[in-house]
């Protein structure tokens, strides 16, 4: 499914470029690390299974329950701990 990467990749550059300007906490769906990886765990059961440093300042980390229903959250994550909730979805795990 390459056209989840290619949208990861498009909307990391965009919440990059908002992040210089407004600040982290003021995103729709922006919460501390922590915080989103429990309520992923705890809602749906999902694990964080990649990790990619996209620039200096911007962590990307795919969550995946490989279970059925196959849910997915992608998150980006700002230096101060910050992560927003790029996507999220059903049954694309395994990219």
């Amino acid at each position: 499914m390459k056209w989840l990467i290619i949208a990861s990749l498009v909307a990391c550059v965009a919440i990059s470029a908002v992040s210089s300007v407004v600040h982290a906490h003021s995103l729709n769906g922006c919460k501390p690390l922590q915080e989103i990886v429990d309520s992923a765990k705890n809602q749906y059961k999902e694990e964080m299974t990649q990790v990619h440093q996209m620039t200096d300042s911007l962590v990307v980390i795919l969550l995946e329950n490989p279970s059925y229903p196959r849910t997915w959250t992608l998150l980006a994550v700002h230096p101060n701990g910050v992560a927003c909730i790029l996507l999220t979805g059903k049954y694309a795990v395994g990219v």
